[in-house]
């Protein structure tokens, strides 16, 4: 696990954390990732990755993502969803940081765990409960309930 807290005036900023899976999770996913701390309250925007993340806002049920032309206009999502491949930046409110984890998927390692073409997800976001019904709230109570960090990754997918 690698982890590299951000410091400024010997306080604790931001806490980002990551752990690459051993067999067979690491054919399909590149990294899991943590942040705790991190909230300011501004907009931020998200460069594309080219690649499918699997997002889990662990303070909050919900995450909303912003029009990057009209900011101030959002969509709200429950508290875990996909994030499809985007061909162009889009922007997120930094509050939600304050515990959010996630799933980075290697190319083309999202597909086992989706039940809809990639294509569908391409620039956008998809609640992980209308994809995977009840399983998919489970997973966001089952990542919220451990009391530590380290905890969190061995409950994730």
């Amino acid at each position: 696990m690698l982890g590299q807290p951000i410091r400024k005036n010997d306080e604790v900023s931001v806490l980002y954390l990551s752990y690459r899976p051993g067999p067979p999770l690491d054919e399909f996913v590149d990294y899991f990732w943590l942040i705790e701390g991190g909230q300011v309250p501004q907009l931020e925007k998200i460069i594309p990755s080219g690649t499918i993340e699997l997002v889990v806002n662990l303070k909050d049920d919900k995450i909303h993502i912003h029009d990057p032309e009209e900011p101030r206009f959002y969509q709200q999502f429950a508290g875990v969803v996909f994030s499809g491949t985007y061909s162009r930046p889009f922007i997120c409110n930094a509050l939600q940081h304050e515990s959010i984890m996630g799933v980075h998927f290697k190319p083309g390692g999202a597909f086992p765990f989706l039940e809809i073409g990639a294509d569908e997800l391409a620039n956008a976001h998809a609640n992980l409960a209308d994809l995977w019904g009840r399983p998919g709230l489970e997973l966001r109570e089952r990542l919220c309930a451990p009391a530590t960090s380290e905890q969190r990754f061995w409950n994730a997918p």
